[in-house]
């Protein structure tokens, strides 16, 4: 006997929008509808603001959700990434590029202190952490923290090390928070910000 995970997952692989969905579930659009078939597993992304923004600023013309769909499912193959990959490096790349700071070093502890370290324009000892400390958490922040954009990561995620996805830098435009211990995190957040963490979708840190 198939468990309901299994049903669900066929489910969403076979399902059709305009056949299960079009005007028969009240508010059910095709965004919400890729979404709630990515939460069962389906290799697609959901055609929200932040994916239309990234688009649009490229192709500079409005396109339709099944078009910025079927775009990106293509780039993701191109690029032999898991397309909910893709959505979400997208997603959270737009979500920082509204808020993007350059406020100075300054105005930011960049000594270690109980148990977080600081990495500001130090990419090198950034890099040197997350490879000495896989079993610890980085949260991503922009230059000057704010509370709307507190990101944590596990440190092997794939996203946060390596080379950029930007082709720049780790630690200029966006900084990294670093510790051993999650809850250190979640204290400089309270305590910096009066932010509370964002844990990453894919990772889950």
């Amino acid at each position: 006997m198939q468990s309901s995970q299994a049903v669900d997952i066929r489910w969403a692989n076979t399902s059709s929008f305009e056949r299960d969905f079009k005007a028969k579930i009240p508010g059910m659009d095709f965004a919400i509808y890729k979404w709630l078939i990515m939460r069962q597993g389906v290799e697609t992304v959901k055609p929200d603001v932040h994916l239309r923004r990234f688009i649009e600023s490229i192709v500079h013309h409005s396109v339709s959700d099944r078009e910025l769909v079927r775009v990106l499912e293509k780039v993701a193959d191109e690029l032999d990434l898991k397309a909910y990959e893709l959505d979400w490096r997208i997603w959270e790349y737009q979500r920082g590029a509204q808020y993007l700071k350059t406020t100075p070093i300054s105005t930011i502890d960049a000594q270690s202190q109980a148990g977080v370290t600081t990495f500001i324009d130090d990419d090198a000892g950034y890099l040197n952490w997350v490879k000495s400390n896989p079993q610890g958490f980085v949260l991503n922040c922009e230059r000057n923290p704010r509370p709307t954009y507190l990101y944590l990561h596990k440190a092997t995620y794939f996203t946060i090390t390596g080379r950029p996805a930007s082709g720049k830098l780790w630690t200029k435009d966006y900084i990294k928070i670093c510790s051993l211990n999650r809850e250190q995190l979640e204290q400089w957040a309270k305590g910096k910000v009066e932010g509370l963490l964002h844990p990453c979708r894919i990772c889950n840190p």
